[in-house]
């Protein structure tokens, strides 16, 4: 009888630690798809992560996974969980061949972005609305190929993270009195005003810190 007992306690024990972790999920993505479509792609990738850490396979939005990992910069990730989506899903939006375009163009991979802006344009036809900048980025890919190996005329450096973090930087421009000091924009964390919505309202949740100035000056060598 008491091995009957336990037995009853662990089922029950199992199914409602089932549940807390079911109901946990579900909350989670309600959290990360809000925060994905306020354009907080930081923040919604941190919890998708967070949700697929529970379980590997849970129900999320691989399509907004896929592209939170491209806006944050992992393109390696981002190309690996689009074409998991169209691999695994026959109705998966073909706007996910713009995606992988995208993905190739930024990896200097010229000929395999073409082939994917030609598979977009193939599939959702040239009136589109985004037909005409597949048009205008294949051209640009063609440049591409025929500059790739030409001599090199410049250098993209990043700068370190005093400078370059993991938010935006812009129109750099040194000072005319100090060839060591630069001064540039970001709207990086801490960015005077705070975090703001769409109507400049202070929003924590889901605002966003809007550009300020900033100065660095290099000391031996560093920013």
């Amino acid at each position: 009888m008491y091995r009957y007992l336990i037995l009853t306690i662990c089922l029950c024990l199992g199914m409602s630690l089932h549940g807390n972790a079911q109901q946990s999920i579900k909350e989670l993505r309600k959290q990360a798809d809000r925060q994905y479509v306020n354009k907080r792609f930081r923040q919604a990738l941190t919890i998708y992560e967070q949700i697929l850490d529970i379980r590997a396979d849970a129900p999320i939005n691989r399509y907004y996974l896929a592209n939170a990992y491209f806006e944050t910069g992992k393109l390696a990730r981002a190309r690996k969980e689009f074409i998991r989506l169209l691999n695994t899903d026959k109705n998966a939006d073909k706007i996910i061949y713009l995606h992988l375009a995208k993905i190739y163009h930024l990896e200097s991979n010229y000929k395999e972005a073409i082939r994917f802006y030609k598979l977009f344009l193939r599939s959702k036809g040239q009136h589109h609305d985004l037909s005409p900048y597949a048009i205008d980025q294949i051209k640009r890919c063609g440049s591409g190929i025929q500059t790739q190996y030409a001599e090199q005329l410049a250098y993209v450096d990043n700068l370190g993270q005093n400078i370059n973090s993991a938010y935006q930087e812009w129109l750099p421009v040194f000072s005319p009195n100090q060839s060591q000091k630069i001064y540039f924009s970001s709207n990086r964390f801490g960015s005077v005003g705070g975090m703001r919505n769409s109507k400049h309202e202070p929003d924590k949740l889901y605002g966003f810190f809007r550009s300020d100035m900033y100065a660095s000056e290099q000391v031996q060598g560093v920013w």
